[in-house]
């Protein structure tokens, strides 16, 4: 993955402090540069077939950040570019330095709500986006229930984004149910007393509250009520490209809970005997784990697998972790073969985190 970064003449500039008419356009040029890893890494993705580096994406970022807020005086910083700054030292991964220029905007300027609700979206979703500590989620968390004390109609969009992105952040991290409920339900809520346009903008994150609420209903096994949530976001989703297809998966994967599963198939199993065909899942407890190598949050999950095997394998446990050829091995260019990529991942998983349990490439074609 390539990453833009700052020029050296931007660089120089920011290095030392600078006045308060030259901090401003410097707050904007270097965020915007902050802002544009992403961008870039995104489109190089669409380009390359790769998934994004995110944790790559957010190191560049807040290496970048962290420069660039080491040259300003934030002491002279204008009021209308303190949210900027905030942002700026969010990415930098500095919190403190952060709420700090958030307070004197929100107490000093009396910006207008709307205004005033947008800079405190653009602060937690810098924290839920991009910092993802406990820290950050703490500030972010702090921020929603600013936002819910708007009661001034022009906030209510900032504030149903706001949960938006915090259902979300949940939902990826996996770390708290309870919070992705709480934030989709107040989401939903809000999204139902927005006028018709803002309803319209705000859709598609409609949409996908619904699918992630219902596999939390689901999660905990009322399929019945997910079935209901994600049979509303249909009703509503019409006008949405792609929307009953995304819709119709959801429903059809909820659907499968609680039904016998299919055998596991493939063409290649990377460690167990080649004659070995599909492995039925009748009569046994067995846990089917899909998996990647570039997959850099599913790393922790490999010795927790072999935990719960050796501490329940005798008892009947099973667990099979599922691949496939993704049309590249990590830090190699060019597209590969499958041979190869199969190749790759027979060292990455068994001799890298020796995996033990029986592992299948589906060797599936990008």
């Amino acid at each position: 993955m390539h990453v833009i970064a700052v020029s050296l003449a931007c660089l120089s500039v920011l290095s030392t402090p600078q006045s308060s008419n030259a901090q401003a356009g410097n707050i904007q040029t270097l965020l915007g540069a902050v802002r544009a890893i992403a961008e870039k890494a995104t489109a190089d993705s669409v380009t390359t077939g790769r998934p994004v580096d995110l944790e790559g994406v957010a190191a560049a970022q807040a290496e970048q950040a962290r420069v660039g807020v080491a040259g300003l005086d934030a002491t002279s910083v204008a009021a209308d570019d303190l949210p900027a700054l905030a942002e700026l030292y969010l990415f930098a991964g500095q919190l403190e330095q952060g709420r700090r220029a958030f307070g004197p905007y929100l107490r000093e300027t009396n910006p207008a709500r709307k205004q005033r609700s947008d800079a405190m979206y653009t602060g937690l979703l810098a924290a839920l986006l991009y910092v993802r500590t406990q820290t950050a989620e703490a500030f972010a968390e702090g921020l929603l229930q600013e936002l819910d004390a708007l009661t001034d109609p022009a906030a209510l969009q900032s504030t149903a984004m706001g949960h938006y992105q915090a259902a979300l952040y949940y939902r990826e991290t996996r770390r708290d149910e309870l919070r992705i409920e709480h934030h989709a339900s107040r989401f939903l809520d809000l999204f139902g007393k927005l006028p018709p346009p803002d309803r319209t903008k705000l859709l598609p994150m409609a949409l996908n509250v619904h699918a992630n609420y219902a596999w939390v209903l689901a999660d905990r096994g009322d399929r019945a009520r997910a079935l209901v949530l994600l049979s509303e976001a249909a009703a509503i989703g019409g006008d949405v490209p792609g929307a009953d297809v995304f819709l119709k998966a959801q429903l059809r994967n909820v659907g499968l809970i609680g039904r016998p599963a299919p055998a596991v198939q493939g063409d290649v199993w990377l460690n167990t005997p080649a004659e070995v065909g599909p492995v039925t899942l009748k009569g046994r407890v067995r846990l089917v784990v899909f998996t990647a190598h570039w997959c850099r949050t599913c790393v922790p999950t490999y010795q927790l697998l072999k935990d719960l095997m050796d501490a329940y394998g005798k008892k009947g446990l099973g667990a099979i972790l599922v691949t496939r050829v993704w049309g590249f091995i990590p830090d190699a260019r060019g597209a590969q073969t499958p041979s190869p990529e199969v190749e790759f991942d027979r060292r990455y998983y068994l001799t890298n985190h020796k995996v033990t349990f029986p592992l299948r490439d589906r060797n599936l074609r990008v």
